[in-house]
């Protein structure tokens, strides 16, 4: 098991998730959805410029214990046409 560091700049917050090395990285943005508030759909990972992928497994990136993920919001925009 490992923490690593999630940093969301747009809400100005940390926070901390406990992972395996085997565990996807679908499932780290589970965790944060539950802490966050941030739906999965919504959310943009990325590691040294490296967007981490949901299906892939987390020790696939070769992160280590206290590494810094920014997470970054994706606005959904809604657009209606007018009749």
């Amino acid at each position: 098991m490992m923490q690593l560091i999630i940093e969301s700049s747009q809400q100005g917050a940390t926070m901390t998730v406990v992972v395996d090395k085997d565990d996807s990285v679908y499932y780290m943005m589970g965790l944060i959805e539950r802490d966050f508030g941030i739906p999965i759909d919504q959310q943009q990972l990325v590691w040294w410029n490296i967007e981490l992928a949901g299906r892939s497994k987390v020790g696939e990136y070769g992160l280590m214990p206290g590494a810094l993920i920014c997470l970054n919001t994706i606005m959904q925009v809604e657009v209606k046409s007018i009749d």
